[in-house]
């Protein structure tokens, strides 16, 4: 499943809370696919505040892959709300987001570096986030290795054919 801001998770089991034994609810236990064997997330089955839904399908991906070059970067009417649009947009788990937000920061690197200026850390660390999530799901989705899934977003947001 994608859950939230964490990306492409693995079920690892359906139980009680491992944390209160007086907790009724039944908990996912899940694996970040792409994060280090100790990272486990516990949360409620339930819990409707974070968005989870099932991977893309091979086609959906291939898709969104073909769409690459034409997607339009976030509008962000003021810097005060860049960070928060990127995390709305990154909470919602859509790879359309994802790619947009990448989109985004794509230009504004850019725009910074012939302003003799760097990219901001919240441009950089939702950069990677987007990254991160949308290629681990590509990888996993269409059987690519990570780098693979990064290449064919790159290509494809800079234009180049997928």
């Amino acid at each position: 499943m994608v859950y939230g801001s964490y990306g492409l998770c693995e079920i690892r089991e359906i139980g009680p809370s491992p944390l209160d034994p007086a907790d009724t609810r039944s908990y996912y236990r899940l694996h970040p696919v792409h994060a280090s064997a100790s990272s486990l997330i516990f949360s409620p089955v339930d819990n409707e505040s974070v968005v989870k839904r099932p991977p893309m399908s091979p086609d959906e991906a291939r898709a969104l892959l073909a769409a690459l070059p034409a997607i339009a970067p976030l509008e962000v009417p003021s810097e005060k709300h860049r960070r928060d649009i990127y995390r709305e947009t990154l909470r919602t788990t859509d790879p359309y987001g994802a790619a947009a937000l990448l989109r985004t920061v794509m230009l504004r690197r850019e725009i910074v570096r012939r302003a003799g200026r760097r990219l901001t850390d919240a441009d950089a660390d939702n950069e990677k986030k987007a990254m991160d999530n949308l290629s681990g799901e590509l990888s996993f989705v269409l059987g690519l290795s990570l780098a693979e899934a990064q290449e064919k977003i790159e290509q494809g947001l800079s234009g180049a054919a997928t």
